[in-house]
């Protein structure tokens, strides 16, 4: 894996998080998804914010979900797996041309447009048709959601650690899983995409 490339990848979503700070709290997305009753412990009602406070990784690297409802892996994606794994998705994750400046990767595309669906009450949706228009139609709707659903698992989840200090080690942390949820963010994208979204394959 290139170190490099998660970096890249991991502070254009968390600078994507800096506009989710502000304005009014209802605007986050809802978790009416399914309830994760794999850790043993209190998921109901609590705290929605994600991070910031207490870590729910316990000494032992064990992760048990705390004080909110969580979704399960996929729940983000729909179910969906390998939809940037084609050879015209690849070419575009690939690419580093989109933009005005043409000097934007897919992930930017990503952090801008999630910025501007903020208010939309599917983020996800939202997200994954400016990605679509943004790249001016060059990946697909599918390997799009994948960046959409990134945005939103961490806008959701780790808007706490991540607002202030996108680059720090407890955002990426966050981002990783160590966060209320136990929520792997980069895991999901990675698997909706079929391979490691900061260093894609290349054909």
């Amino acid at each position: 894996m290139n170190a490099w490339n998660r970096t890249l990848f991991i502070s254009a979503l968390a600078l994507a998080l800096t506009a989710f700070g502000c304005g009014d709290d209802s605007t986050t997305p809802p978790t009416d998804a399914a309830t994760d009753t794999s850790g043993g412990g209190d998921t109901g009602g609590g705290d929605t914010g994600g991070g910031g406070g207490d870590s729910a990784m316990g000494d032992g690297g064990m992760c048990t979900p705390i004080g909110m409802e969580c979704r399960m892996p996929g729940d983000y994606i729909g179910g969906m797996m390998d939809q940037c794994n084609n050879a015209d998705d690849i070419a575009a994750v690939n690419r580093e041309d989109y933009g005005d400046m043409m000097n934007e990767s897919l992930t930017d595309l990503a952090s801008a447009c999630g910025q501007s669906c903020i208010a939309d009450p599917d983020l996800v949706a939202c997200t994954t048709t400016c990605v679509v228009e943004a790249s001016e139609m060059a990946v697909s709707s599918g390997c799009a959601v994948c960046y959409a659903a990134s945005v939103a698992c961490a806008a959701e989840l780790c808007i706490g650690d991540c607002l202030t200090a996108p680059d720090s080690p407890e955002c990426l942390a966050c981002l990783e899983g160590d966060n209320d949820c136990c929520f792997d963010c980069i895991s999901e994208a990675d698997t909706c995409a079929g391979f490691d979204l900061s260093d894609p394959p290349t054909m």
